[in-house]
C-alpha cells in the first residue's frame, strides 16, 4: 500500500475506532466507578497509539527516502583515466554491468572487473579516453539474484589534453520502488543525455532484461 494511504488508514482507525472505544469505556468508568473499564480503556488506547507512532515514523522515512532518489547525489572529479566502480559484499552476490552512449569514439572500455577479498567485492569498468568529446557512461549495480541495487550516471567530457572530467549522479532505489526508479532513470537518460531506448533497456532487474 502507498505509505500516505497507510498513514490515513491508520489515522482513521485509531481516531474513530480505538479512541472511540477507549472513550466509551472511560465514560462507563466515570459513571460506574468500575476500574476494569478504566484499564480496558488504557489497554485499548496506549498500545495502539504507540503502534500508530511507529508506523507513522516508518512511512515518513519511506517517503523521504523516495524523495531523495529524485535528487541524486552529485560530484565533480577529474583525472587521466576513468574507473567507474561500486562496492558490495560476496554474500550479497554483488556484480555490475555498464554501457557507454557516445556519438564519436570518445571512450573505450579497457576492462570490466570483479575484485573480491575479505568478503567484499569491488566491481566496475575501466575506461580510456580516445579523442576529445562528450559521452555518457552508465554503471548498473546488481544484488543477489540480479535485482537492481543502484545506478550511476557519468556525464563525461574529454578535453583537448585528453583529460577526463565528469559529473556523477547516483540513484539508490529501495526494494519496493526498483521498477519505478529504473523507469525514471531510463527517461532521464533518453531526454537529458540523448541515450537510445535500446541502450537504456539494460537498466533494471536481470529477470526483466531477459524477458
Amino acid at each position: 500500500m502507498n505509505p500516505i494511504g497507510l498513514i490515513l488508514l491508520l489515522a482513521i482507525f485509531f481516531i474513530l475506532v480505538v479512541s472511540g472505544l477507549a472513550a466509551i469505556f472511560r465514560s462507563i468508568w466515570k459513571k460506574t466507578g468500575h476500574k476494569a473499564c478504566l484499564w480496558i480503556s488504557r489497554i485499548l488506547f496506549w498500545p495502539c497509539f504507540v503502534l500508530f507512532l511507529v508506523v507513522f515514523g516508518y512511512c515518513v522515512f519511506y517517503i523521504v527516502r523516495a524523495k531523495m532518489n529524485l535528487y541524486p547525489y552529485r560530484e565533480h572529479v577529474s583525472g587521466q583515466e576513468l574507473v567507474i566502480s561500486c562496492d558490495g559484499t560476496s554474500s550479497a552476490g554483488t556484480f555490475s554491468s555498464s554501457f557507454i552512449s557516445q556519438d564519436d569514439f570518445v571512450l573505450e572500455i579497457v576492462e570490466s572487473f570483479d575484485k573480491t577479498g575479505n568478503g567484499k567485492v569491488r566491481t566496475g569498468t575501466r575506461l580510456d579516453a580516445k579523442r576529445p568529446g562528450n559521452a555518457v557512461a552508465v554503471l548498473i549495480k546488481y544484488g543477489g539474484g540480479g535485482t537492481l541495487d543502484a545506478v550511476y550516471i557519468y556525464d563525461i567530457d574529454v578535453d583537448e589534453s585528453m583529460e577526463i572530467r565528469y559529473e556523477k549522479q547516483e540513484f539508490n532505489p529501495g526494494w519496493d520502488d526498483r521498477l519505478a526508479v529504473a523507469e525514471q532513470v531510463k527517461q532521464l537518460l533518453i531526454k537529458n543525455y540523448g541515450c537510445t531506448p535500446e541502450e537504456v533497456e539494460l537498466i533494471g532487474d536481470m529477470e526483466w532484461n531477459s524477458n
